[in-house]
């Protein structure tokens, strides 16, 4: 047990059990609370049934109306069950327009209330065994028939029911187990049949069933824990996934020491084809002091697979890292604490390659006027880049580059907040560079009121960027170009609450992408920064808009029981054949072009009760 008293205008913290600065840990240094006995909580079930109504106005307009209902059950006081059926979210905010030219996925956080409480225990302090936004994601596992076009597909695959079972037992072992089912889904297709365009459903997505259980066992008087992990998504004629691990996190000499480490294999089929991968990792710590230290090692091997229900955005890997570092917590000169650290790591695939080489340092300080700064200067050396090859290139040279962050942020006690974040980076030869200034302003004039803005731009000059592979005359060209890239979004937010059960909240992000190929040009050979000319007759350029926002009203009209109406609106504009006018880059005409580009707004309804018994 710990209480704590939080004094925001003067930044203190008073602690019932007194957990000092320099002490590392925090659940394991709170008190006990001994002598309460013969106490028997009742079993406690909610029922939160809701119904929605929800109309979409774009090129037609759409009613759509859906109800079902979330289960909560107190089995013990250790112990809840929750679960959902036909869960709707359409409360929640919409994820942000992002540019990806990468070879990987990119993450998005989780905002949906179902799959955010409770999630801790899944957890793993260094891998994301239990990536709950694979659950209703986009439907899109099966590809479209040759020579068909799509008139329309789901935007996320249906949830038909979910159930998650959360506690503790008496011999401090904690568990959770969840399960779910997600609908089959299909798109809508038109294909040239006897030559008549012919209309049909076409199956993208099958029914699934994802599941996900974990155990932690503390030991070591509790500060330690030993936990299991298993994770299984099985789908209806089509591939299964299957991941099992082991993890540890021991603390010795009052949490001064730690050793932490994952064992893991991966099982996933397809047709008549079956994949074994392992992944091993072993870490130790040094925390709490004036100095810290840690290396690690780490094996994933190339037919590990964890991402039909976690995400990773690679394997085939073996990497060791080390750091080292320093602190003062006591207040000194014009600081109130301060931290320096160096850290270094190099990466391998199983052939060998060194694919990564990098030594950072950096510096975290609070000024005494609780001025918040960071700076970061690394360097990645010369090695190799293996990404391509995933997208059927070759291995290529990575030149050697310098990296450059930094962040300065005002008294987030104070009516207005500003943070300020600059970043930089070029190739040893200047052929690449880049450079990004992301700015956020916080504004609350009342307890009960704030508004904040986050414009970023990203300007961006890559001298290969990754276009395609094309087989001619009996060889395989790797072809590249260079790319001058410009990316703007002006994200704002506002949250009024008019009551404790009254509130407003506001989110909007208009977002422009501008990309401008030029000099298209091949590998000369594998494993090397050598090109030459290629004559690719393509317009590759790119210019895309997006505005997304949300404005939701919550009514909390009786206590547990809430009413919410929601405006979320969608707008993009991808042009198909780019001209030079479109790669001008005018911020404001742009972004206030995509106000007024084609999307879709979706106005909705939805009513929770709660009945508690």
């Amino acid at each position: 047990l710990q209480v704590a008293r939080i004094i925001s205008r003067k930044k203190e913290y008073a602690h019932w059990r007194l957990i000092k600065k320099d002490e590392p840990g925090w659940v394991s240094r709170f008190g006990d609370l001994t002598g309460i006995k013969d106490i028997h909580p009742p079993h406690h079930l909610e029922f939160l049934p809701y119904a929605m109504g929800r109309t979409t106005r774009s090129n037609q307009t759409d009613w759509w109306g859906s109800a079902g209902t979330d289960v909560q059950y107190g089995i013990t006081s250790g112990t809840i069950l929750n679960a959902t059926i036909n869960p709707d979210f359409g409360q929640v905010e919409a994820d942000p327009a992002r540019l990806n030219l990468s070879a990987y996925e990119e993450y998005f956080e989780e905002r949906r209330p179902f799959f955010v409480e409770g999630a801790s225990i899944f957890e793993n302090n260094d891998y994301n065994f239990f990536y709950s936004r694979r659950i209703g994601r986009r439907p899109g596992r099966f590809a479209l028939p040759d020579g068909s076009a799509e008139l329309r597909r789901p935007e996320a695959t249906t949830i038909l029911g979910a159930a998650k079972i959360v506690g503790k037992t008496q011999g401090n072992t904690h568990f959770g187990i969840m399960e779910a089912v997600t609908a089959p889904e299909y798109a809508r297709i038109e294909k040239v049949v006897d030559g008549k365009k012919v209309q049909s459903d076409h199956l993208i997505e099958p029914l699934t069933n994802y599941f996900v259980g974990r155990i932690n066992q503390e030991v070591l008087k509790g500060n330690s824990r030993v936990g299991l992990i298993m994770t299984a998504v099985n789908r209806q004629a089509s591939n299964h996934a299957y991941v099992g691990g082991l993890d540890w996190d021991l603390k010795f000499a009052k949490d001064r020491y730690q050793i932490t480490g994952t064992l893991a294999a991966s099982q996933s089929s397809h047709l008549e084809t079956r994949k074994l991968g392992y992944l091993t990792h072993l870490e130790f710590d040094k925390r709490g002091g004036w100095w810290s230290g840690e290396s690690s090692f780490r094996m994933l091997s190339p037919d590990f697979e964890m991402n039909d229900l976690g995400f990773r955005r690679r394997a085939d890997m073996l990497e060791w890292d080390y750091a080292l570092g320093a602190q003062k917590q006591q207040p000194f000169s014009i600081f109130r604490r301060a931290f320096l650290q160096l850290y270094g790591w190099q990466q391998w695939n199983y052939d060998n390659v060194n694919i990564s080489r990098h030594l950072e340092l950096w510096t975290s300080i609070r000024f005494k006027n609780y001025w918040d700064s960071f700076f970061l200067v690394d360097r990645n050396f010369e090695s190799f880049s293996d990404d391509d090859v995933r997208r059927g290139g070759a291995l290529i040279k990575d030149p050697a580059n310098w990296s450059v962050s930094a962040r300065l942020s005002t008294d987030t006690r104070k009516m207005i907040r500003l943070e300020l974040n600059p970043a930089f980076a070029w190739n040893d030869d200047r052929q690449s560079y880049n450079y990004n200034l992301r700015l956020y302003l916080r504004v609350r004039p009342a307890s009960n009121i704030e508004f904040s803005v986050g414009p970023s731009y990203g300007y961006r000059v890559k001298d290969a960027q990754w276009i395609k592979p094309i087989e001619k005359n009996l060889k395989k060209h790797y072809v590249y170009a260079e790319l001058e890239s410009r990316t703007l979004d002006f994200t704002t937010r506002a949250n009024i609450s008019f009551t404790p059960t009254l509130s407003l909240q506001f989110y909007l992000q208009p977002f422009i992408t501008i990309g401008d190929y030029t000099n298209f040009k091949e590998l000369v050979e594998p494993k090397s920064y050598q090109f030459k000319p290629y004559p690719l007759n393509e317009n590759r350029d790119f210019h895309r808009r997006s505005l997304r926002g949300n404005t939701i009203l919550r009514w909390e009209f009786r206590p547990g029981s809430t009413l919410f109406l929601v405006w979320s609106q969608s707008r993009e504009a991808a042009l198909e054949s780019v001209r030079e006018s479109d790669l001008e880059f005018r911020p404001l005409h742009r972004l206030g072009s995509s106000f007024t580009d084609e999307g879709k707004n979706i106005f909705l309804i939805k009513c929770r009760y709660w009945f508690g018994m």
